[in-house]
């Protein structure tokens, strides 16, 4: 029996029972399924770190989930910071991991490490999916949210009509998101 690939099948079993609890609003479950998950991958001897990453973001959206956005900050930074040690494919990934940031930092009130994170978020996307990709969109998005924060009401409605156009593109006229 490995001892290293059972441990990091039971983190993979944790997170998805976490999950399965964040769902039904069950967030003191959800933390500590993710908390086991993290445990089991800190101590395996060979460390996953996508799945350490996933963990991490998993945190992030748990905290962020109950309001709690200093907290989901810290795990979303420690999710991307596993990501960027990534290349390839995977950093689109950790795309997404910038978008929960840069929502958790506009929602935080800081709206300079927002859209830096959403920028770093749109270079990623970008460069592996395209300009017109739906995950591009979702970044212009967030941009128009952090602009109307700042009352930067014009620059925010270019950036809509952007995402919407993307949207039109990626979706037919009945999607929800047009």
């Amino acid at each position: 029996i490995n001892k290293n690939l059972d441990s990091l099948r039971l983190s993979n079993i944790d997170q998805s029972l976490g999950i399965s609890h964040r769902f039904q609003d069950n967030y003191s479950n959800d933390i500590k399924f993710q908390n086991t998950a993290l445990e089991l991958e800190t101590k395996s001897k060979n460390i996953d770190s996508l799945r350490l990453s996933n963990t991490y973001a998993n945190l992030g959206r748990i905290h962020f989930s109950q309001g709690n956005l200093l907290e989901a900050i810290e795990n979303y930074e420690k999710s991307v910071d596993i990501n960027e040690k990534k290349s390839g494919i995977e950093s689109v990934k950790g795309a997404h991991t910038y978008c929960e940031l840069g929502e958790a930092y506009t929602y935080y009130g800081n709206y300079p490490k927002a859209m830096y994170n959403y920028n770093l978020a749109l270079e990623k996307f970008t460069s592996y999916l395209g300009l017109e990709h739906r995950f591009v969109a979702d970044v212009y998005d967030g941009f128009a949210k952090v602009l109307m924060k700042e009352r930067k009401f014009a620059e925010a409605k270019e950036y809509i009509i952007k995402a919407i156009q993307i949207y039109k593109n990626n979706y037919d006229t009945e999607h929800f998101s047009i």
